[in-house]
């Protein structure tokens, strides 16, 4: 549907839309006007949501989005509207209206108090209002505050809560029947909200404070055992200062390790000492000085001594030569070791003494170097074993340090983690000792003089604009959901075919056509008739065709009606048409011959018109109502042969058919047609099968001059 069309059809129903605005104005003056009059007592509130000027500890960046601000407003007015405080400003209502000598209301239903015992009352009444912040209703009291209409439902359509334009300020406006009880709600309304507001801020502080302190309890406890869990690691491995301890014993086995290198080295030149000796000892006394070795080396007292004497040395090398008794036991042992040797050769007399002495003095030099190679020897020994035994340590110690660097780490974990902890708790106990409310009021509730405006004017506007609309889419709707052919346009737009005529509707039951030709004046209804009958008689003549066939998509188009009307216009012109009834399935036409021909010429036939205004150049050919279709009725060459012979006597022939949707009886008679005119009714709607006889229609190509939209509402043209 184009623009143009949707504005005609508005167009056309201009006075329901212009009705209905104006019965809706009206009626909503007057309600307006029946409503009893409203008082309204209001409060402006600073939030402190843009301009917080309170304490503020690390709180967020001074630039706050757009939609947290948004957030934070809706939050707040959500809160505002709770039930935990609307129920405390329905509990200060009541006991006002249960105390006060002048109530605010009176209960809508005397039975909720009749109910209710006056001690009840009296205790209700005192009680309430002490303390609201822990006052519940239970059902008793919520049927008393329902039957005074301070119920948390009736309240909160009393209260209206919204931001004053892009401000930090909210308005909180209560309206109601009376001034007093307005400004009553408001103040109450305000000292409830601010009381639970305190307590909600502190809880949420107090709430914080806890959390942290039992948080740093917690991380406190995990960092003490951490710490005892290291003591006792080092005292089980008597681990003082690791780092020493490492440094200390490195420096004691690089000690060792010099020494044992030392050591080593003296062996090889102890051996080759002891060698030289020996051979010096051969070459001077060959005989009696290996003898005299052999009585001195095997004397039992000098070996005892040799072995005692490599004993205590390697109990002193173990000590780390720091051990002075031990090296005074050496030296004493050693010198009677001297001395033992001394005698031992005093006892040889064999050799001179000077030999003697020389003999002596090499094998006592022999006997030190070869003592001093077992030292060396078993210096090296103990040597290895204690660089051994202390690399041993040294590789625990590791391990001991490995194990005592992951506890530290996990204790300085801990210990960062408790750092934080307390900070935390620093900030909530300052916030909590400096907490501020930022919310303010800047503007009191007053006691409100006058009612509000009732805006009757601009409601009534308002409701007559909506009105308007509301038709306005209700006709739109109706047009679009509308599936019939009730307008012109719609009809080429759904059929497809060139328009020859829109006829009216006739709604009287008696027409008389020469009447309706040629009186002067006429109602619009049949003026609008007349014309569309003169246009259809229009185009019939100029297509110049004879033969033409008037069929129909569906039953009841009214095509025997529009047939005798167009062809008394043409008869009008001094045309001869000839009539021939060939719907076979509806005789119309033959029914209307026959009353015309009957005793009562003026009685009013199936079709609504007078049969005695039919034009005498009009002739019908009637026919028995049969079953059959018209070929199977007439021959093909007789009906073409009698068609060719009242061509020579008719200016016109009118050949009806019946509905294509039905019956094949029309597409017989297409053949012997100049020209086909498609009748639909404006009722009619076109469904599966009429888009199927269209497409039949279409493929006759010229031959069909077009459409009539029959009886179609004068408002629809």
């Amino acid at each position: 549907m184009d623009i143009g069309y949707l504005w005609n059809i508005l167009w056309r129903r201009k006075w329901l839309v212009a009705t209905s605005m104006a019965v809706a104005g009206v009626l909503a003056f007057l309600v307006v006007t029946l409503l009893p009059s409203r008082y309204e007592s209001s409060a402006l509130i600073e939030t402190g949501i843009l301009n917080y000027k309170g304490i503020v500890i690390e709180r967020e960046s001074a630039f706050v989005q757009k939609f947290q601000i948004e957030s934070s407003f809706n939050q707040l007015i959500e809160f505002m509207k709770s039930r935990s405080v609307l129920h405390r400003l329905s509990a200060r209502l009541l006991a006002h209206d249960l105390q006060s000598p002048r109530p605010f209301r009176q209960p809508e239903d005397p039975a909720a108090l009749q109910n209710l015992s006056p001690q009840f009352i009296e205790s209700i009444a005192v009680a309430l209002p002490q303390d609201t912040s822990s006052w519940q209703m239970d059902h008793r009291l919520k049927e008393l505050a329902r039957a005074f209409g301070y119920d948390y439902e009736s309240l909160l359509e009393h209260l209206t809560i919204q931001r004053k334009g892009d401000t930090d300020y909210l308005e909180a406006v209560f309206s109601f029947e009376s001034p007093e009880l307005a400004h009553f709600a408001a103040t109450a309304y305000l000292e409830e909200f601010f009381n639970i507001y305190e307590q909600e801020l502190i809880s949420d502080e107090q709430k914080s404070l806890a959390f942290w302190q039992k948080q740093a309890e917690e991380k406190k406890a995990r960092l003490e055992a951490k710490m005892a869990e290291i003591e006792a690691y080092r005292q089980s491995n008597d681990v003082v200062d690791i780092s020493r301890q490492k440094e200390s014993l490195l420096g004691h086995i690089r000690d060792l390790e010099l020494e044992r290198e030392r050591m080593e080295q003296k062996i090889p030149a102890l051996k080759r000492a002891i060698e030289r000796l020996n051979r010096y000892i051969l070459e001077r006394n060959h005989v009696k000085g290996d003898a005299f070795a052999r009585a001195v080396f095997l004397n039992q007292d000098v070996q005892a001594l040799t072995e005692q004497i490599k004993e205590l040395q390697a109990q002193y090398l173990k000590g780390g030569r720091k051990d002075e008794r031990l090296a005074r036991r050496i030296a004493a042992l050693r010198r009677r070791q001297e001395s033992l040797i001394a005698r031992l050769a005093a006892l040889r007399e064999e050799g001179g003494e000077q030999a003697e002495e020389r003999t002596e003095e090499l094998l006592r030099e022999r006997i030190d170097k070869e003592l001093e190679l077992e030292l060396a020897r078993a210096a090296v020994a103990s040597l290895d074993r204690e660089i051994a035994r202390l690399r041993s340590q040294a590789n625990k110690l590791v391990t001991w340090d490995a194990e005592l660097t992951r506890l530290e780490q996990e204790r300085q974990v801990l210990e960062k983690e408790y750092l934080e902890v307390v900070e935390k708790l620093k900030e909530a106990r300052l916030q909590t000792e400096h907490q501020e409310v930022p919310l303010r009021i800047v503007e009191p509730p007053v006691l409100p003089d006058e009612p509000k405006p009732k805006n009757r004017v601009l409601i009534s506007a308002f409701a007559s604009i909506a009105s308007g609309g509301l038709m306005v889419l209700l006709i739109l709707l109706t047009a679009f959901l509308d599936t019939t052919l009730y307008s012109p346009e719609v009809f080429v737009r759904r059929t497809g075919l060139p328009l020859l005529a829109a006829i009216v509707e006739i709604r009287y039951k008696e027409l008389d056509l020469v009447a309706c030709f040629r009186a002067p004046r006429l109602p619009p209804r049949q003026a609008r008739f007349r014309e569309g009958i003169r246009t259809l008689r229009h185009g019939i003549h100029t297509s110049g065709r004879q033969i033409i066939l008037f069929t129909s998509l569906e039953k009841a188009a009214g095509k025997s009606f529009l047939i005798l009307n167009t062809a008394n216009a043409l008869a009008l012109q001094g045309k001869r048409v000839l009539v021939v009834d060939t719907n076979l399935r509806h005789n119309t036409l033959s029914a209307c011959q026959k009353r015309d021909q009957s005793s009562h010429p003026h009685a009013a036939g199936e079709l609504g018109i007078v049969p005695a205004s039919i034009h005498e150049r009009v002739t019908i050919i009637s026919n028995k109502c049969s079953d059959q279709s018209p070929l199977e009725v007439f021959a093909e060459a007789q009906l073409r042969k009698m068609l060719e012979h009242y061509r020579a006597h008719f200016d016109y022939i009118f050949l009806e058919g019946a509905a294509l949707n039905h019956y094949p009886d029309s597409k017989e008679l297409s053949v012997f047609a100049d020209g086909i005119v498609l009748v639909c009714a404006a009722r009619e709607t076109i469904d599966n099968q009429g888009l199927h006889s269209l497409d039949y229609l279409k493929r006759l190509g010229d031959k069909v001059l077009g459409g009539v939209l029959n009886m179609v509402d004068i408002r629809n043209l």
